[in-house]
């Protein structure tokens, strides 16, 4: 069977990809592998030693070398035999193997070549000589060990390349399918809106048509046949034509509310000072007997649409204006504040107030919080201005108290306050 290998260890090389080359040794003579071991001892490297061929293949089967020193003349598998064996096993196909033999024949010389063998050396060989052909080979093991190495790094960055590629595909199809249920749902909107209009011209010709009639006919009524009437049947008609003006008004009120929720927006600069200011001039002509204190900002200005924000401020102030009627002195303010730099619109009035338990309430369709006899009005007017600031990506708010007046802030982004 030979003598067990043995395994020469020499300290690793710190900071090298391969820290230690392996060099196996088959040499059915003791004395010739230690005389090897002493040649290439200075080497540093990983030195297993063998005299036996059977086991040679067996360390080649689990380990890996990078350079075989091999003896031709040896009992049972002669070195020619093993040398085949190697360039069979996978793991030592390329391996580079040295024979180190006394059997110097041209026969022998050529057939060791034949068998893959990348030199030739007689013994005895000088150490020196045997020690830079070795160091050659360890050179060309540790840089294919780097090959090794950086392509299996790089096989690993491929697959998670890969894997990031196939993600982004995923993310891709992704996308395409929401743009798609996108483009779904932006034509049924576009097909909602269509409808909306078509309802909104509906309800406009067709209800207030009938109204229309209804006041004129009541009118006539009363012009014609007032005196056969009586008191009784002229109240009757007030309250015909009362109702009729209220119907109108809501009708107009919600059509109104149906625009500002889906009108297209048309951004530029608006005049917030000059559009308060004739919305005051229009409500001072059309009642000249009260007496309101009318405090209005100057230059105060926001990016917006201008028919939008026409509407809002009108609602709010002649909310202001109908809910100051009562007060001894009147006073209705529209400006500007500066929150953590962002302006602030605002109308404060010194009217009724409401309740504090209210303020959600204000800004819902048709919650009136006061009584239709003692103020007008459909419960649509602040809804409008809660949706146009909303189109306009904004919010509204109120603070109040019962008795002490209200106050409306609103923002609206990418405002220029001056």
């Amino acid at each position: 069977m030979g003598t067990p290998a043995v395994r020469f260890d020499s300290p690793a090389e710190n900071g090298s990809v391969l820290a230690r080359v392996r060099i196996l040794m088959v040499d059915d003579r003791p004395d010739n592998l230690f005389a090897t071991r002493a040649a290439l001892g200075d080497l540093g490297e990983d030195l297993v030693a063998t005299t036996s061929a059977v086991e040679a293949v067996d360390h080649l089967l689990r380990e890996d070398f990078g350079v075989i020193l091999l003896d031709v003349m040896m009992p049972g598998m002669d070195g020619f035999e093993l040398a085949f064996q190697i360039r069979r096993l996978r793991r030592s196909r390329h391996t580079p193997i040295i024979f180190l033999t006394a059997a110097g024949s041209e026969e022998s010389l050529l057939k060791g070549y034949e068998l893959g063998a990348v030199d030739y050396l007689l013994t005895p060989v000088a150490p020196e000589i045997l020690r830079a052909k070795v160091a050659v080979f360890i050179r060309m093991a540790r840089q294919a060990d780097k090959v090794k190495r950086y392509t299996e790094m790089l096989e690993e960055r491929n697959g998670e390349l890969r894997e990031v590629m196939a993600g982004e595909r995923q993310a891709e199809q992704e996308i395409l399918r929401l743009n798609r249920a996108l483009k779904t749902r932006v034509e049924a909107l576009s097909e909602l809106n269509a409808e909306l209009e078509a309802f909104s011209f509906t309800v406009s010709h067709d209800l207030n048509g009938p109204l229309a009639h209804i006041t004129s006919f009541s009118r006539a009524l009363r012009d014609e046949c007032g005196l056969v009437l009586g008191e009784r049947g002229l109240v009757c008609l007030d309250r015909i034509d009362s109702a009729s003006q209220r119907m109108g008004q809501l009708i107009r009120d919600l059509l109104e509310l149906a625009r500002g929720s889906h009108c297209d927006i048309k951004i530029e600069t608006v005049d917030l000072s000059a559009i308060a200011g004739e919305i005051a001039g229009g409500l001072r002509a059309a009642a000249p007997e009260r007496a309101v204190q009318w405090e209005i900002a100057g230059g105060v200005a926001a990016r917006g649409d201008l028919r939008l924000l026409t509407v809002a401020l009108r609602n709010l102030l002649e909310n202001a204006f109908k809910f100051t009627r009562r007060a001894e002195a009147a006073r209705i303010e529209f400006g500007v504040e500066t929150t953590a730099g962002v302006p602030v619109y605002f109308v404060r009035d010194n009217g009724i107030g409401f309740k504090t338990g209210d303020r959600d309430k204000i800004f819902q369709p048709f919650q009136r919080l006061s009584s239709a006899h003692e103020f007008e009005g459909t419960g649509v007017g602040l809804a409008t201005v809660n949706r146009i600031v909303k189109r306009h990506g904004g919010r509204i708010w109120a603070e109040g108290e019962e008795g002490s007046g209200a106050t409306f802030y609103f923002e609206l982004p990418g405002v220029n306050a001056s």
